[in-house]
C-alpha cells in the first residue's frame, strides 16, 4: 500500500479534516506509516490533534525544506505537515512558478518512499493550490453532508477534477466515493438527498455514511481522535446493519471503520 488522498469538497463543514484525522489514525493504528498534510490555512488538522498549527507546508513547498524537517509526529505511525496563515502565501508563490500544476506533485514525491498513505486535507475552493494537491494525488474522497443544497460542491471537485485532464500528461485520480458526513437516517431531507446524487454520479459512487455523532465533536474538543476518544461510537463503528450482510464480521455499515476498510481494499494493503 502506497498512496496520495487528496480529501476535497468546495464547501465548508462538510467534514473534510475530521475523516482525514480519523482515516490517518485508523491507518497508523493498524500499523501503516501515514503523514497528513494540511492545505487549509485554517490549520484545523493540527488542531483536531491535539496539536500546534505551523508553517509546514510552507516551507516544505516554498522554502524547500526537506519533508523529514517538516513532517512532525502527531501520533505513533502517524506525522503531520501543519498548515497556518503562512500557507495563504504559498498561492501568490505558484503563481509565478513554471509548471506550476506540477509543483505539488514534485515536493510530494518524497512522501511516497517514506509512507505508506498520504492524506491531503483540501482547504474549500478551486485555488491554484487546490487544483495542485488534486494533480499530486492517486484517488480523491468528497465528503459531503447530505442536504438538497449540498450538491454544487460535490459536482464543482469533480468538475475540477476532469479540468485536469487538460495539463499534458496528466493521469486523472481515482475516485475513492462520495463519503455521506453527520448523516442522519431518519430524515426524509436526508434520503432524498442521497437519491438525488446517486441520480447525478451513480449509486456505486456514495460511500457508505458517516452517522451524526456528538462524540465526534467532543473528540476534537479535546484534541482527540474518535478512536481514542470513542472508538465504539456510532461515527467510529457505523450503525446496525438491520440484516443487511455483515461486513467482516459485524452487523454493522458504514463509520471511519468501514471506510478505512473500504480504502484498505481499493489501494491495495
Amino acid at each position: 500500500m502506497s498512496a496520495i488522498i487528496a480529501v476535497a469538497n468546495q464547501k465548508g463543514g462538510v467534514g473534510k479534516t475530521t475523516t482525514v484525522v480519523s482515516l490517518g489514525h485508523y491507518f497508523a493504528r493498524a500499523g501503516r506509516r501515514v503523514l497528513i498534510v494540511d492545505f487549509d490555512v485554517q490549520g484545523h488538522a493540527a488542531t483536531c490533534l491535539g496539536k500546534a498549527k505551523g508553517r509546514g507546508l510552507f516551507d516544505l513547498l516554498v522554502n524547500e525544506d526537506p519533508l523529514g524537517s517538516v513532517a512532525k509526529p502527531a501520533r505513533q505511525g502517524l506525522d503531520l505537515v501543519a498548515s497556518d496563515k503562512s500557507t495563504e502565501r504559498i498561492k501568490l508563490f505558484l503563481n509565478d512558478v513554471i509548471h506550476r500544476e506540477v509543483y505539488v506533485a514534485e515536493h510530494l514525491e518524497a512522501a511516497r518512499a517514506a509512507y505508506d498513505l498520504v492524506l491531503l486535507d483540501l482547504a474549500p475552493g478551486s485555488d491554484i493550490l487546490h487544483v495542485g494537491a488534486l494533480a499530486a494525488c492517486d484517488w480523491f474522497l468528497v465528503p459531503a453532508r447530505m442536504g438538497l443544497l449540498e450538491h454544487d460542491g460535490v459536482n464543482e471537485v469533480l468538475n475540477t477534477v476532469r479540468a485536469l485532464a487538460r495539463i499534458p500528461g496528466m493521469q486523472l485520480p481515482g475516485l475513492v466515493g462520495v463519503l455521506p458526513t453527520m448523516f442522519e437516517r431518519v430524515t426524509r431531507e436526508t434520503e432524498e438527498a442521497r437519491r438525488r446524487l446517486a441520480e447525478q454520479i451513480g449509486a456505486t459512487a456514495i460511500l457508505p455514511p458517516v452517522p451524526s455523532d456528538t462524540h465526534m465533536r467532543e473528540a476534537i474538543a479535546r484534541g482527540m481522535t474518535i478512536w481514542e476518544y470513542a472508538p465504539e461510537s456510532a461515527a467510529a463503528i457505523g450503525y446496525a446493519a438491520h440484516g443487511a450482510a455483515a461486513v467482516n464480521g459485524r452487523s454493522r455499515v458504514g463509520g471511519y471503520l468501514h471506510l478505512g476498510e473500504l480504502i484498505d481494499a481499493l489501494v491495495g494493503g
